[in-house]
């Protein structure tokens, strides 16, 4: 992954003056998927770091599916 975002930074480097819209949209949504994937990753560690104090058993995959679907923020 760190291979793809240099070379996707060098590009963005040499088409920058020829195609500066292009590349700026480009750079945005990298830039704001990096972060998302960030915030993701650190909960994701958060809660398996703390997954033992909350509970001792796994949770079935139904109950995982219906918690997501509980908790989408386009539920009314």
């Amino acid at each position: 992954m760190d291979q793809d975002y240099k070379k996707f930074k060098e590009l963005l480097i040499n088409k920058k003056e020829k195609y500066p819209n292009i590349c700026k949209l480009w750079e945005g949504h990298i830039q704001q998927k990096r972060s998302n994937y960030y915030a993701f990753l650190k909960r994701a560690i958060t809660v398996l770091e703390t997954i033992e104090s909350k509970s001792d058993t796994d949770l079935s995959m139904d109950t995982i599916t219906l918690l997501y679907f509980l908790f989408q923020e386009d539920i009314p």
